[in-house]
């Protein structure tokens, strides 16, 4: 499948990883990895705010709930990622998609971030997130949260 660029949309089923448990020490690339797609009609992606979260729960001690990876622990990780998943590149109109979003559905504090994936995942359309918070997908009514423990890995 050729990668999504602005130009270039994907087609059939699409998912975008997104945010990693904090308790195992593989995260998105060892699900990535065993994420089982039909490459007729699945695809998953990432996006580079994925990669910035996950940074950011990899890197923090563990004692504040993070992995305490060290940088370059991540960035191994982060390899794994690209090489399993295609990018879909941060362009214009995610900007313009996400304000909208976060006008239209009231978006506060922190949940911003969930908002701008599926700000993302609305300008590539993208139907689906894999993500261990499925729960602050539900009030976005465009996307449909897989949680990975529902997957046949």
């Amino acid at each position: 499948m050729k990668a999504a660029t602005t130009d270039a949309r994907p087609c059939g089923h699409e998912h975008l990883a997104s945010q990693c448990p904090t308790e195992s020490p593989s995260l998105l690339s060892s699900y990535s990895r065993g994420f089982k797609v039909n490459p007729a009609k699945d695809a998953v992606f990432f996006c580079s705010q994925n990669i910035a979260e996950f940074w950011n729960v990899a890197t923090r001690p563990a004692e504040r709930n993070g992995l305490g990876f060290s940088p370059q622990e991540v960035l191994q990780e982060v390899g794994s990622i690209e090489k399993s998943l295609t990018l879909l590149p941060d362009v214009p109109a995610i900007y313009t998609a996400w304000k909208q979003i976060v006008s239209d559905y009231k978006v506060q504090g922190v949940k911003v971030y969930d908002a701008r994936l599926v700000a993302i995942m609305s300008i590539y359309t993208v139907e689906s997130v894999l993500t261990f918070n499925s729960i602050d997908f539900e009030r976005f009514t465009n996307v449909r949260a897989i949680h990975p423990s529902s997957l046949t890995l």
